[in-house]
């Protein structure tokens, strides 16, 4: 599928997006170095959770994520969702 037309909010996004990957690219180093960092640092293990009482999770604390009818950001997405099925087909 492609565009017959170039629209300017094509120009807008596509300035947008090559913006972000100039600046994820550019951040590279700086991630890296903490990540490093991060990795030659203490871990916090299974038996730290479970003796501070975070682990296991209590039975009260767990529950199913809400239904798409209660939650308007998952109907959102699941209409931009069936909106770009219905675009690709």
């Amino acid at each position: 599928m492609r565009p017959t037309t170039w629209p300017t909010e094509y120009t807008t996004d596509l300035l947008d997006l090559l913006n972000v990957l100039t600046l994820v690219v550019e951040a590279e180093p700086a991630q890296a170095a903490l990540l490093d960092r991060v990795m030659v640092g203490p871990r916090i293990t299974v038996s730290d959770l479970t003796a501070e009482g975070v682990l296991p999770v209590p039975e009260a604390s767990r529950s199913l994520p809400k239904q798409a009818d209660e939650d308007p950001v998952q109907q959102l997405w699941l209409l931009e969702n069936e909106a770009r099925k219905g675009s690709a087909s």
